[in-house]
């Protein structure tokens, strides 16, 4: 064996590497490169080593890899890996289509329709995803029949019974719920669990910190079970209320989760991820507390025997008659959004563009993947009825030029000139509100709306167009103008959302009264609506807990 041979050279890369020896694993990687140009072991285990340091090389190395041996399916698992944090969605999409037009063997078909299927589904192209899932027939992979949901949910404008049929489908291949435990003991101070990954995010928290600071827990204790990391102002918000949040690293592990989560002896655990975020509702499956409850469910009813009940309001909620679990709603006129964590916060209003008598702006704050063809249809379809007016798209993949060059051929395929369309950057909360500062008025997605995204634009003053949908991710924007007391957000149908953009535009003076007046009306509308909520929210708890009112 040589001081050439490149397996020799490897070898000793890899434990260099292990060593805490980057930079010397990368030169021996590098030389066992040179002393066999076109081994694609080589080539791929140089392309490992360069990853985290040197994504460029790493992927002119991969693609170098599948264009010598296009039969191994590691090499596409290794690009897919590597495209999937850089957002560039799009540029990935289109490669691995052409990856999937060669003649593969099974095992890298199936790897590269699975990376192209994820792909699509990130850039709004659901119904390509589907596609891809329809080539690839039935798995009994939970995660990958995750993503064939998603599509599901973004590429058709379902009703809540369609909705409730998809997720069963879904859930064939998570092991069926188990059985319900006993009744415990009744104790003087029910204990009330909640489950979720963004229970330590602050844009999430906005959302529900109010509620939970309004919670009378005299009568309850309050366990919070943070599924993902949690920001310092939101533990300090946690610690200044005397709460001590878990934070649990099991999350990709059911069992464990639920293990973790049965340890807290929970009378009621109110999973907060919605059913499109899996990790909560497998450790649900698992029953890891006496009753279960999903919290505002934005695909609607559970259609899961796990859960004992659905929390949420009736704007999404309009017909009980579908759930088979107990529906209880909160009352759907309250606005309870506190994005204020101490020195971290949302920058302040700024004025209106349209004020300075400019066109009116359109927009949105809104990931790619939420933008699929009905939602363009329907940005679109305003943008034709109001020709004076603008769109601004902001989100953290327009930092891709494909992305920015596919959103702007769509939208003139739907006859929207160009020079009429402009997109930024945006990512990161709060620094992305700033982004609000070039919009008059926001559209919503469809057929999933942003409820989050719906009350950050309110509290900075830019109301929310939307149009309802026939599920409860459709009717979001319901929720937001009656929150709001603006009911002139929330259209019918696609016809009245163009209409009533056309009108804005004709006529901005409800867009600058709110830009001024929004912010301090809401933050005071919010301190008088918790209180009401979390009364509702405490007696549906208690009675979940089998100590409601007699």
């Amino acid at each position: 064996m040589t001081q050439d041979d490149p397996r020799a050279l490897l070898m000793q890369a890899f434990a260099a590497e292990h060593a805490g020896e980057g930079a010397r694993a990368r030169e021996l990687a590098a030389r066992a490169h040179a002393a066999a140009p076109d081994l694609p072991a080589v080539i791929a285990a140089r392309a490992i080593l360069l990853a985290s340091t040197d994504p460029p090389t790493a992927e002119a190395l991969g693609r170098r890899v599948v264009d010598l041996d296009p039969g191994n399916a590691g090499a596409y698992s290794f690009l897919a890996a590597l495209f999937a944090p850089l957002r560039r969605d799009v540029e990935a999409a289109a490669l691995f289509e052409s990856f999937a037009a060669r003649d593969l063997p099974e095992a890298a078909r199936r790897t590269v329709l699975i990376a192209l299927a994820g792909f699509r589904n990130r850039i709004g192209d659901a119904a390509g995803a589907l596609a891809v899932f329809d080539a690839l027939g039935p798995t009994d992979d939970p995660a990958l029949e995750h993503q064939r949901l998603i599509a599901a949910l973004y590429a058709r404008d379902h009703d809540d019974r369609a909705v409730i049929e998809i997720k069963r489908r879904f859930d064939a291949v998570d092991p069926a719920p188990r059985p319900r435990p006993p009744p415990g003991a009744r104790r003087a101070r029910p204990r009330i669990g909640f489950a979720g990954s963004d229970l330590g995010a602050p844009n999430y928290m906005a959302l529900f910190a109010p509620l939970l600071a309004a919670l009378d827990r005299a009568r309850y204790d309050v366990v919070v079970i943070a599924l993902g990391p949690i920001h310092g102002a939101v533990r300090a918000w946690y610690l200044a209320r005397g709460i001590v949040p878990i934070q649990t690293g099991d999350a990709a592990d059911p069992d464990a989760l639920a293990a973790r989560i049965a340890a807290c002896d929970l009378d009621v655990l109110v999973e907060m991820d919605d059913v499109l975020g899996r990790k909560g509702r497998a450790a649900v499956r698992r029953r890891p507390a006496r009753a279960h409850a999903a919290w505002f469910n934005m695909t609607g009813p559970a259609g899961d025997p796990a859960y004992d009940a659905s929390i949420g309001n009736a704007a999404l909620y309009p017909d009980p008659s579908v759930f088979a679990e107990r529906c209880v709603r909160l009352p759907d006129d309250a606005f309870v959004y506190d994005p204020e964590f101490g020195a971290l916060g949302p920058p302040p209003p700024s004025p209106a563009p349209c004020e300075t008598g400019a066109p009116v702006t359109f927009g949105a704050l809104a990931q790619p993947y939420k933008i699929g063809a009905l939602c363009l249809d329907l940005w679109a379809g305003a943008l034709r009825a109001a020709p004076s007016a603008r769109f601004h798209l902001a989100n953290a993949a327009m930092a891709e030029a494909a992305a920015r060059t596919r959103f702007v051929r769509e939208m003139a395929a739907r006859g929207v000139d160009p020079a009429r369309l402009s997109t930024g950057v945006a990512s990161g909360w709060p620094g992305y509100l700033a982004e609000y500062a070039r919009i008059d008025l926001a559209f919503a997605t469809f057929p999933v709306a942003g409820g989050t995204t719906m009350f950050e634009a309110a509290y900075q003053g830019v109301p929310t167009l939307s149009a309802r949908g026939h599920h409860a991710l459709a009717r979001i924007g319901d929720w937001l103008a009656r929150a709001v007391d603006a009911p002139w957000l929330a259209c019918a149908d696609a016809g009245e959302f163009a209409a009533r953009a056309a009108q804005l535009a004709a006529d901005p003076a409800p867009l600058i009264a709110a830009r001024r007046t929004w912010r301090d009306g809401l933050r005071a509308k919010s301190a008088r609506d918790a209180p009401r909520v979390a009364g509702a929210l405490a007696e549906a708890l208690l009675d979940l807990a089998g100590q409601g009112a007699p």
